[in-house]
């Protein structure tokens, strides 16, 4: 029997007696602290489950699943009055504190047809404290952050624009969405395919959400200590990097002065945003190998089997992921064709090419590298580390004339992941003309 999107859309009101054994494999610490308070069912926490692709926050409206188990915003008059009230903690609050207990989620910025993911929430994140703890005055109360169940910022390597492809998986699984002709634009179809009764695989995101109830007239109660501790050095530790970001501006702006480089604004912006996805603080890209990020298997097996992907390329699906420099093996990539950077001056008049600017960001970041390394000041901060520890590479689909480009077919060696990719599918062509690999940067740590 084919599954309807109702099975992974659905809310419940549980005790923590209920959702202990969920959390304590997550976050034991907190799970301990919450023990010794012995929470009864007058603190509420409500488990929440959104299909792929769900938008959980949209421009800071924010939605749970209704009776109906459809998707609707908290203040819609479908959801029960004791929900609201629980998890509608004020008239400007949007999402509640909760923890990701199942898959994960996405949290990032949307611009016309740009998509910048900010971070990712995975099993054990524990989101929204700013909301909870801090002034309602931050800056993070504008209303410019989305959250998606699974992750938004998703694609497939080889193109797929072909109408006639698209026209089988349409007919196949019943959906409207339209031919893709951008990465951008995979994701809506892809959330299309996933929410089809003709879908096999039932792929949800669980977030366990604290009430209202557990925040109220308590913060000053001694027994409540541990509790309030735990969430502030939670949210404290989330914001490390971002705290000390205007170091990182010092150390980028000391460099290009030193090396005498006037770059291109919006490619130095995009160097910078490599050192951030460097050190761990933004996602980049890499091949999805597992089902974390949406229900990949299933996807790659349609693409396939039914859509029929020409030339017979490998379907590779790539998902945001952060850069650890201490895990072997592990790639993350940017390009200059998905642009995510949070910083984007306006791109030069001048005519160019992808070429001429990858170039270009390899000499910003070449330089740049050179600077932090001679520099006896900065020797102890995670940006010189990542100089040392990193390997950064660029790649073209195209032979590059100054032998400085490497081409984008040497990487199905070099990442051991696209070659694990091929033994899974029948189809055996890793797809390096992808419009991904035109102008693309790999990090990789040089730990064997």
């Amino acid at each position: 029997m084919a599954k309807t999107i109702k099975q992974t859309c659905s809310i419940e009101q549980i005790a923590w007696s209920d959702a202990r054994d969920t959390i304590k494999p997550l976050r034991p610490e907190f799970a301990k602290i919450i023990d010794e308070l012995n929470p009864g069912k007058h603190l509420p926490l409500y488990r929440a489950r959104y299909p792929f692709g769900s938008r959980i926050l949209q421009n800071s409206v924010f939605s749970i699943p209704n009776d109906e188990q459809e998707l609707v915003p908290i203040t819609d008059s479908s959801i029960p009055n004791k929900i609201r009230e629980q998890l509608h903690y004020s008239h400007d609050q949007t999402v509640p504190v909760g923890i990701v207990t199942h898959n994960m989620a996405e949290s990032f910025f949307e611009f016309k047809d740009r998509f910048m993911p900010f971070s990712l929430m995975l099993p054990g994140r524990i989101f929204a404290l700013y909301r909870a703890l801090d002034s309602p005055f931050g800056l993070h109360a504008a209303k410019i952050r989305n959250i998606t169940a699974g992750a938004r910022s998703i694609f497939m390597l080889p193109k797929i624009t072909d109408d006639a492809g698209h026209k089988r998986i349409k007919r196949e699984f019943h959906i409207h969405s339209n031919t893709p002709k951008s990465l951008q634009e995979h994701w809506d179809v892809f959330k299309s395919l996933a929410n089809s009764p003709e879908f096999k695989t039932p792929w949800y995101v669980e977030f366990i959400y604290f009430g209202k109830a557990w925040f109220e007239d308590n913060e000053n109660d001694p027994v409540w200590t541990n509790f309030y501790r735990h969430l502030y050095e939670s949210a404290w530790n989330s914001t490390s990097f971002w705290r000390n970001y205007v170091v990182l501006d010092l150390i980028f702006s000391r460099a290009l002065s030193a090396k005498n480089l006037r770059p291109n604004p919006y490619l130095a912006d995009t160097v910078k945003h490599l050192a951030i996805i460097g050190m761990g603080a933004a996602p980049g890209f890499q091949l999805a190998n597992n089902e974390m990020a949406g229900p990949i298997h299933e996807l790659e097996k349609i693409y396939q089997d039914i859509y029929q992907i020409r030339n017979n390329y490998t379907p590779s699906i790539m998902v945001p992921s952060t850069f650890n420099m201490n895990e072997s093996k592990h790639s993350i990539y940017y390009s200059l064709r998905y642009p995510t950077a949070f910083e984007f001056s306006p791109k030069s008049r001048n005519a160019t090419s992808t070429m001429r600017d990858l170039h270009e960001v390899k000499h910003i970041t070449d330089s740049i590298v050179s600077d932090i390394l001679s520099r006896e000041d900065i020797t102890e901060t995670p940006l010189y580390r990542l100089c040392i520890d990193a390997l950064i590479q660029f790649f073209h689909s195209e032979n590059d004339a100054l032998g400085e480009i490497q081409p984008s077919k040497e990487i199905f060696n070099l990442d051991p992941a696209f070659q694990e990719n091929k033994k899974r599918t029948s189809n055996p062509r890793f797809c390096d003309t992808a419009p991904f690999f035109r102008g693309c940067i790999r990090l990789s740590s040089k730990k064997e």
